[in-house]
């Protein structure tokens, strides 16, 4: 027979509440203490995050690709960028910018008329009255590529008297003596490498395509051509620029696939000179030291930076 002790029961499990109740409290505790951490965490977050930002934006400045002006809204619909910073382009209603003025360029005039047939009643045979003409402009892009042959005039005496027996014209006038190029070709081939960036083996590439097969060695030779020619150029820019208060000097490593006696690889330096005044010197040396580049600081009157 089981015999059940009601009193000794109730005591049991009043301890083992009382026991629950203290648990339950000390979590609550634990619990109010770590949203208080959490919270103050989230401040610390939000402060860096500000921090963050504003020296992105000392270091790079502002981007007309991230955010938007407060007029565009905050909503996103169809074509939205994220976080409501409206479409890209031009708006609704904005004001445009203009047709750009074309008429500088070399112009070609096409005449389209109406059929012979069209321009006359069908019925009685009456031509129609001519009106004028409804213009509109399509721009196209040709590239041209010339084979120049001069073909020098020689003569030769009839007669006994004196002087020469035969005169033939000047030769043609050559940039580089003896040279294949224009002074045209020359000009927009320095433009291409030095003004576009644009690599020998891409210049080789688009003249191919246009018709002209030429080797990248033949290019490289033309450009050491082009060198003495441009030097008085360079060195007016570097006079001018050494006239500025200060100077701002850098360097690059640089690969040149020369061999060069006396030095190991090809991992050559750039240095790069800007002064104030919008005159910029570049210098490429084969090492990276301070007597490689010395002669050029000290040129600077002002302070180096």
């Amino acid at each position: 027979m089981l015999v059940v002790d009601e009193d000794v029961d109730a005591g049991y499990w009043r301890a083992r509440s009382g026991r629950a109740e203290m648990l339950v409290a000390e979590l609550r505790a634990d619990n109010a203490g770590l949203n208080a951490r959490v919270a103050e965490l989230a401040g610390q977050v939000a402060g860096l995050q500000e921090s963050v930002t504003t020296l992105s934006g000392l270091l790079f400045g502002s981007s007309s690709e991230k955010g938007g002006s407060p007029s565009r809204g905050n909503g996103q619909g169809a074509g939205d960028r994220p976080g409501g910073a409206g479409r890209r382009g031009q708006r609704p209603g904005g004001p445009g910018h203009g047709r750009r003025d074309r008429s500088h360029l070399e112009t070609e005039e096409r005449v389209i008329d109406v059929d012979a047939g069209q321009r006359c009643c069908a019925e009685c045979g009456t031509p129609f009255e001519f009106l004028g003409t409804e213009d509109s402009e399509q721009i196209d892009w040709q590239v041209k590529i010339t084979r120049i042959v001069s073909r020098r005039r020689r003569y030769r005496r009839r007669c006994s008297h004196p002087g020469p027996r035969t005169v033939c014209a000047p030769p043609a006038a050559r940039p580089v003596p003896k040279g294949l190029f224009t002074a045209g070709f020359l000009a927009r081939l320095a433009y291409e490498k030095h003004v576009l960036g644009r690599p020998v083996h891409r210049i080789v590439q688009a003249l191919a395509a246009d018709g002209l097969d030429v080797a990248a060695g033949t290019l490289c030779g033309a450009l050491k051509q082009v060198a003495p020619l441009i030097a008085p150029w360079a060195a007016a820019i570097a006079a001018h620029g050494r006239t500025a208060g200060h100077v701002h000097a850098d360097e690059t490593s640089w690969q040149v696939f020369e061999d060069v006696a006396g030095k190991d690889g090809h991992r050559w330096w750039l240095w790069v000179f800007a002064a104030p005044r919008g005159a910029v010197l570049y210098r490429l040396r084969s090492r990276r030291g301070w007597e490689e580049v010395s002669l050029d600081l000290m040129a600077y009157s002002g302070p180096k930076g």
